[in-house]
This record gives C-alpha cells, sequence and structure tokens, in this order.
C-alpha cells in the first residue's frame, strides 16, 4: 500500500529564489527593526537557521509537503509590531516586483513556504488567555487549535474550532473553521469577537461589530 503523503522534495531538486528585492540597506533597517529574525536565502552565513525554520525543524512543523520551497527570504516575527514592519517592507519592494508575500501559521497550507516568496512567520507568536466570566479567549496569530484546547481545558471549557491540533488558529478561523462543536454552535468564524489585524500597508487595525465593521463584515465571509 502506498504512502498517503508525497516525500519531501530534494532541496537540490527546488530552484534558487531570486536575491530578495529592495536595496540591501532597507533590508538591514527591516532586520534591525524586528523583535524576531530576518532569514535571506542568499544569507550564508545564517543558512543553518533559514533551513530549520523552512522545514520546521525548530519547532512548527511544515505539513504540507507540496509547497515546499526555498522562499527568497523569512521573517521570523516575535510581535505584531514586527509583522506590521513585514508586510510594510513587501508592500514597497516585494509585490511590485512580483514576489509574493505569505504566511506560515500552522503550515498546513500548500503556500506557507512558496519558492521565491516572502514569508512571514508566525510561529513565535503563540499566547492564549482565557476570560472565564465573558467565556472567551484571546488568541496570538501564531497559536496551534492544540494550544487553545490545552488553555480551556481545565476551565472546564471548549470552543467550536478545528479537528487537528496542529492547525494555525489564523488561518482556520478566517477561512471559516469546522470543528466538533459546529453544528451546536456555528463554524468557527461565525463565533469571532474581535481581530486585530495588519493591513496591506503595515498598520495596524482593530475591528469588531463596533470598530472598521466592514472589515470584520469582510473577514467573516461577507
Amino acid at each position: 500500500m502506498g504512502s498517503l503523503f508525497s516525500s519531501l522534495p530534494a532541496v537540490d531538486a527546488i530552484p534558487d529564489p531570486s536575491p530578495l528585492p529592495g536595496p540591501k540597506e532597507d533590508q538591514e533597517k527591516l532586520r534591525n527593526t524586528l523583535n524576531g529574525r530576518l532569514y535571506t536565502f542568499d544569507d550564508n552565513d545564517r543558512r543553518t537557521m533559514y533551513d530549520e525554520i523552512r522545514s520546521g525543524s525548530n519547532g512548527t512543523k511544515t505539513w504540507n509537503v507540496d509547497g515546499m520551497g526555498k522562499p527568497a527570504a523569512i521573517a521570523a516575527c516575535q510581535s505584531a509590531a514586527d509583522v506590521s514592519a513585514a508586510v510594510a517592507f513587501c508592500a514597497r519592494h516585494c509585490h511590485p516586483h512580483g514576489v509574493r508575500t505569505c504566511v506560515a501559521g500552522g503550515r498546513h497550507s500548500h503556500q506557507c513556504m512558496a519558492n521565491g516568496s516572502f514569508v512571514i512567520d508566525l510561529s513565535g507568536l503563540k499566547g492564549i488567555t482565557v476570560n472565564e466570566a465573558e467565556g472567551h479567549v484571546d488568541v496570538m496569530g501564531g497559536s496551534l487549535q492544540g494550544d487553545i484546547d490545552e488553555a480551556t481545558e481545565p476551565y472546564g471549557l471548549a470552543t467550536t474550532a478545528g479537528h487537528v491540533a496542529s492547525t494555525g488558529c489564523g488561518g482556520l478561523i478566517v477561512q471559516g473553521g469546522h470543528g466538533y462543536l459546529e453544528r451546536k454552535f456555528g463554524m468557527v468564524i461565525d463565533n469571532l469577537l474581535q481581530v486585530e489585524m495588519v493591513v496591506a500597508d503595515g498598520g495596524i487595525v482593530v475591528a469588531d461589530e463596533e470598530q472598521n465593521t466592514d472589515l470584520f463584515w469582510a473577514i467573516r465571509g461577507g
């Protein structure tokens, strides 16, 4: 019986990406701005860390090997400010040159490590805060479904969320989200109360039923 999963592509079989566009001084400015780290494919001094983050051997595993390329750069973000700086850089330098911006959360997407892309890695943004009195949780963008389960279980609480513990919460939520409790409580997106987002120009906004309502309507599917 054959394997259900494709094998990891040999690194040598994947074409090397073009250098990250934009002046070197702007790349260094981004590197110095981040609380996390910026790794570029052409930076031999940091190649080991680049390879570890790309494969997930340093933490969050890259599940979908069909999307396992060689990004031009990986921004290992530690805060919303890091994501903001990375998105602003992409808007200024990557998009005009056709370089895609990809997001690596739970890393189930076939686009999370696309070849030649600029990857915003959220694995450093994990954290769950349970508000027992209000019956809701605050979830950081790099958290996994298993993190929510682990945080809420001691309170005897659960939320309608994904079936798989390794699923990234960000992608699961804004793409609808099926879960074990959805027949009674709806899909994950139906239970979203508020979101802090980095928008296309790098700005950070909060959207809910009272502020930026059109954006909140849009991210819940319209």
